[in-house]
């Protein structure tokens, strides 16, 4: 390595370094027993800080000219390993300074209380960066004394209850005999949980024929409208994606004929699933799959390939139940299909576009 690539690669060293956000804290209390982070839960600007939280101390984390914006998930990870460190485990956003670059946050500690969905996770950030509305100073009350102490002696009840357990585990494991054939079935395996949650979705609405519908005579026609039902079962996580199968039924008369019969189209295949979090109220759901459509008419019925695409948007109503409405464009292909012939026998698009009521429930 000559001169200029040493020099090239210590520059972009230090400008890496340069712009990594550096945190520090100010602590009133001390003596605290340092907590796990995936146990630290952040409080931001619109959620309720509880009563039972006290202050023991603050943490500053400097953006180095960064945009807080671009880079608060790593800021919050910093801030969060900080107060887990110096032994809180709530972390209080006070200040969001855009303009400075910096976060102020105030290390606070509860006993006996714990919040999975306020502790550090992607969605939990989404939440933070969209409360607009920011404290100007510090809103938990400081920890007095009495209650330090109280704390201390609790923190230090449980590690000699842990060093207790420890030693009877240690005098049982001198009285086992080892055998290693169990212990090489008894391991544990880490099984990555892919989906995490299950629904169940029903919807009905309005569907029209975008296409053009060809009868034996020459003639044709389009926009019929008709009712259309959709059935629903996918599994997403909690990072956008996941997979499921769709099913949907469409029920449309025909307009030249006076006899009561309409031409229906069954649908019937796997989608992929993208969803997003606009709030913790409103959620936007759409999926894509390609299926298998039957085509059934009073002359004949015929089976072909079908795409399906929907775009919705939901209301939670309970963590359960949500409601909402889709918009729904299903596109089928088929050969020869019932009245519908083409003169030169060539295969023929039937392709339906609606609007449908939905409620979906989260299993």
């Amino acid at each position: 390595m000559n001169r200029i690539e040493k020099y090239m690669l210590f520059s972009l060293f230090a400008t890496m370094v340069g712009c990594s956000p550096k945190v520090t804290s100010e602590m009133q209390m001390w003596d605290f027993e340092p907590q796990p982070t995936n146990k630290v839960m952040i409080f931001g600007a619109n959620d309720d800080v509880p009563a039972e939280a006290k202050a023991i101390g603050r943490v500053f984390v400097d953006g180095k000219g960064a945009s807080v914006r671009k880079q608060y998930g790593k800021m919050l990870n910093l801030a969060v390993k900080e107060t887990a460190r110096k032994g809180g485990n709530v972390l209080v956003i006070d200040t969001v300074d855009v303009k400075n670059n910096c976060v102020k946050s105030t290390v606070a500690y509860v006993d006996g209380m714990l919040a999975d969905s306020l502790t550090l996770s992607d969605r939990r950030v989404r939440q933070l960066l969209k409360m607009k509305t920011i404290r100007r100073k510090p809103s938990v009350q400081q920890m007095n004394a009495a209650q330090q102490q109280a704390i201390i002696s609790g923190q230090e009840e449980q590690r000699q209850q842990e060093m207790e357990m420890l030693a009877q585990a240690s005098i049982n494991q001198d009285n086992y005999v080892e055998d290693d054939s169990w212990e090489s079935e008894s391991k544990p395996v880490k099984v990555k949980e892919i989906f995490k949650v299950y629904s169940l979705k029903v919807a009905a609405g309005p569907m029209w024929t975008t296409s053009k519908i060809y009868y034996p005579n020459g003639s044709h026609e389009s926009g019929m409208r008709g009712l259309g039902m959709a059935l629903s079962y996918t599994m997403a996580g909690d990072d956008f994606w996941g997979i499921g199968i769709d099913a949907q039924h469409i029920r449309t008369k025909l307009r030249q004929y006076k006899t009561d019969w309409d031409y229906k189209m069954t649908y019937v295949g796997p989608c992929f699933v993208a969803k997003h979090d606009f709030s913790e109220s409103f959620r936007l759901y759409s999926t894509i799959g390609l299926g298998v459509s039957l085509y059934k008419d009073y002359e004949g019925s015929e089976v072909g390939f079908g795409s399906r695409y929907d775009l919705g948007v939901e209301y939670l109503l309970t963590k359960h139940l949500s409601v909402g409405a889709d918009f729904v464009y299903l596109a089928s292909r088929f050969n020869q299909s019932g009245v519908t012939k083409n003169t030169d026998g060539s295969s023929i698009g039937i392709n339906n576009l609606g609007l449908m009521a939905t409620l979906r429930y989260n299993l």
